[in-house]
């Protein structure tokens, strides 16, 4: 019985040793692809903050911009992906900002300007091994100010919606 016992329980143990190296190589591969994925990010929010601080216009940086929201969806931690998701669709929704109000102090390019900031702030903080840092002050103006603008826009929608279906119950 000892003679085949011995040989099996090697190639058990041999398999083990392999599943567990394999398991540990698969589990680095993703955290190296998380880390290259967030290098990649913050580098084009840097980029795109350095090119609104030099052109201040919106038309060559929208692809980069909506490029970057993509990306941000491959993020795995939910709670960095939830906060630079925030920040980047503000960004998106500066193309409807109206300028600064009685309810904002902060104009449209120090509102791009302080979201990425934060954006990349929360990648560099997470890369570090830190948690999320809590969100300044200005960077709440600017979320507050663009979920604002954003319930005026679905209103709108949620009104031409509401106007295009009593007009077909009228025909």
């Amino acid at each position: 019985m000892t003679q085949w016992l011995l040989p099996v329980l090697g190639a058990f143990l041999g398999y083990l040793g392999h599943w567990g190296q394999q398991t540990l190589g698969r589990r680095h591969g993703r955290r190296d692809a998380q880390q290259q994925l967030m290098r990649q990010l913050r580098e084009k929010l840097l980029e795109m903050q350095r090119q609104w601080r030099i052109f201040d216009t919106w038309g060559e940086l929208k692809p980069l911009a909506e490029a970057v929201y993509l990306d941000s969806d491959l993020l795995l931690n939910e709670e960095l992906r939830s906060r630079v998701r925030g920040d980047l669709y503000a960004i998106l929704l500066v193309d409807h900002y109206a300028g600064p109000s009685n309810q904002i102090v902060l104009t449209r390019s120090e509102s791009v300007v302080y979201l990425c900031q934060d954006a990349s702030g929360c990648i560099a903080a997470h890369i570090r091994g830190s948690g999320v840092p809590p969100i300044s002050r200005e960077v709440s103006q600017c979320l507050w100010y663009y979920a604002q603008m954003r319930a005026r826009i679905d209103f709108a929608v949620q009104a031409r919606m509401d106007a295009r279906d009593a007009l077909i119950d009228l025909i």
